[in-house]
């Protein structure tokens, strides 16, 4: 499923690989992620299935706007309390994306319970065992900054493209073998979201070796980006998963170019995220 995922992520990406056209990555990479979770956690396609539906058509976006709208509205509570009284209209687009959400998220587990109870064969997903939603919100913003930080550093793709090429060469069937051995890979998604200066040298230079097995590391108390313990997330290794499979295969297949003076400006929306769309342009890298 995760493989089909990245197919369908990169093929919609290869008609604008044409070294000119401006694409939104970031949007892109977070409807990859939406796929990942649904096709995983539900055995379901949010995006086909519910395109066209009443529903969708109430609140005029698709499933992945629907997620962006509802994490805004939360920031905006949090941060403005009486933000539904000074703002009316706005909060009510938020409470309808909440509630077009909530119908779609319901639907899905009462026909996965009714299949349960009836004894009809189910997929076995995430569903099955805890009918929950894992996080796809936080994996494709962590994907987002690292695709930034890749290319304004050429150092560390240029030592991630020869990983990719010596483990995964001209393939695009990916095992799980291969995501073992994808070593830098993983450094360079963990380094993302490393700034603590009172443990790490230079914390604001982007250094996925630091993370190398080979050198001391810290407490795993002192960076834990997923906790730790017996409340550790639960969904840590299905997202370094899916973080290793599109990256790889993103840098496998195309070359990514970012405007030389792109800066990152990061937002709060009750998540850290790029605060644009991280327009760049593709071109291919594999025939």
């Amino acid at each position: 499923m995760f493989g089909e995922c990245v197919d369908m992520f990169l093929d919609k990406l290869k008609p604008l690989a044409d070294g000119r056209t401006q694409v939104p990555m970031k949007k892109h990479i977070h409807n990859a992620a939406l796929d990942v979770i649904s096709k995983v956690a539900f055995s379901s396609d949010f995006t086909s299935e519910w395109k066209g539906r009443s529903l969708m058509a109430q609140t005029d976006s698709g499933v992945e706007s629907l997620v962006e709208i509802t994490f805004r509205g939360i920031m905006k509570q949090i941060t403005e309390p009486f933000f539904q009284y000074l703002h009316p209209f706005e909060a009510k687009g938020y409470r309808k994306a909440v509630r077009a959400l909530r119908t779609i998220g319901k639907e899905c587990i009462v026909k996965r319970i009714k299949a349960l109870d009836s004894g009809e064969e189910v997929p076995i997903d995430i569903l099955t065992h805890i009918l929950k939603v894992a996080c796809q919100e936080t994996t494709a913003n962590t994907l987002s900054f690292a695709v930034i930080l890749v290319h304004q550093h050429p150092e560390v793709l240029e030592r991630l493209l020869a990983e990719i090429d010596e483990v995964l060469g001209s393939r695009t069937s990916v095992t799980a073998e291969d995501l073992e051995k994808l070593k830098y890979t993983e450094q360079t998604m963990t380094a993302v979201a490393c700034r603590m200066p009172q443990y790490f040298d230079d914390p604001d230079t982007f250094k996925p070796a630091r993370f190398d097995p080979e050198n001391k590391r810290p407490s795993p108390f002192v960076y834990f980006p997923f906790g730790v313990g017996h409340r550790a997330c639960i969904g840590r290794h299905f997202a370094m998963m899916e973080a290793k499979l599109v990256l790889s295969r993103l840098l496998q297949t195309f070359h990514v170019a970012l405007p030389s003076d792109y800066k990152i400006c990061v937002v709060e929306h009750t998540t850290r995220q790029p605060y644009d769309n991280i327009m760049c342009t593709l071109q291919p890298r594999m025939k």
